[in-house]
């Protein structure tokens, strides 16, 4: 094994990663697309070995840093991988078949990455002690398998640095979403951002910073005090609220990874009201009941590499070449501001 990188699938961030290295003088292996012959398989390699596989197995086995698919995974299965015949973007928040303004969207086979795909359990059976995985918002599955088999694993947005500036550009991809989808403005607009994590307070943030009149709902209690110390106003965190406290927001922003808003919620929401889901996926909305009831909820992951994937890569970047182990480029890579610094 040598010091050879691999960089796998993944979104926009990916192609301006691998811009970042090059230019910086690394030598990178290029599987950002699986071909469009690759078959498809989800088994173990003792039941399924295509012959398609074997170079991409090759090359998983003989690097030794690894960056993973940016996301790394949308179904949970399968490494997030388009193939060459794919679309490599698509409109933020917008499915192409959506029959009007008001919808709802839910990951769909599409969006998960259907056609040609490499199941989570087939690369890690590729891995080897000594290796290192790198990426962002790496399953917590997926890190347990590397401590157990001594593959190094590095999170990126576990350094609070580098998770406070993708929470930036995660909170400037909704607002843009919720400008697009909405008939309405900001401005002087009342907003409820469910919440008030990293994300939830860039949001909040950005929000005041745009005329709108934010209100705050979480429920741990140190947090909101923390929002009520910045002004903001607060819905009771102990419980959730009643139905008819939502009726005042035109727009929901939900940062929530749980099924918070179900139907008896958002029968107290105004009909008109956009609801921006940035949580993790399925997301924490019921998106089946704001379709039949013609509100507008979108789930909207992956906002940094849909919006701002040069500036979300070079904050991977930052965090990579800072790593003690990672080795130099043959070039001379100009500082980026910000860089993140590990701490002794």
């Amino acid at each position: 094994m040598n010091q050879e990188i691999l960089l796998l699938g993944g979104d926009r961030r990916q192609d301006f990663l691998l811009k970042f290295l090059q230019k910086s003088g690394q030598t990178v292996q290029d599987y950002r697309r699986l071909p469009a012959s690759f078959a498809s398989f989800a088994s173990p390699l003792s039941l399924i070995q295509p012959e398609e596989a074997a170079p991409l197995k090759e090359a998983v086995s003989q690097a030794h840093w690894i960056l993973a698919p940016l996301p790394f995974t949308k179904d949970q299965k399968n490494l997030f991988i388009q193939p060459e015949a794919g679309e490599t973007d698509v409109l933020p928040c917008r499915s192409a078949d959506s029959p009007s303004a008001a919808f709802s969207k839910a990951p769909s086979a599409a969006s998960a990455g259907a056609g040609p795909r490499l199941s989570i359990g087939t690369f890690l059976s590729w891995l080897k002690p000594g290796q290192t995985l790198f990426g962002a918002g790496i399953p917590s599955a997926v890190q347990n398998y590397c401590l157990e088999h001594q593959i190094a694993c590095v999170d990126a947005l576990a350094q609070p640095s580098a998770a406070e500036k993708n929470a930036m550009l995660t909170a400037e991809g909704a607002i843009c979403c919720a400008i697009q989808e909405s008939p309405g403005a900001l401005h002087r607009s009342v907003c409820l951002v469910a919440g008030y994590g990293r994300c939830g307070q860039a949001l909040a943030r950005k929000l005041k910073g745009l005329g709108a009149r934010v209100t705050i709902m979480e429920q741990d209690p140190q947090k909101l005090e923390l929002a009520r110390c910045r002004g903001f106003s607060c819905l009771p965190g102990k419980t959730l609220p009643q139905p008819e406290e939502l009726l005042p927001f035109s727009y929901l922003f939900n940062t929530i990874p749980a099924p918070i808003f179900g139907q008896r919620l958002l029968t107290g929401t105004k009909q008109e009201i956009t609801i921006i889901d940035i949580a993790s996926a399925p997301g924490g909305v019921d998106f089946d009941f704001c379709r039949e009831s013609g509100r507008t909820a979108l789930l909207c992951p992956g906002l940094p590499g849909r919006f701002s994937p040069e500036a979300a890569a070079r904050i991977l970047y930052d965090v990579l070449i800072s790593l003690p182990d990672f080795p130099a480029g043959k070039g001379s890579p100009s500082a980026a501001p910000g860089i993140y610094h590990k701490q002794e």
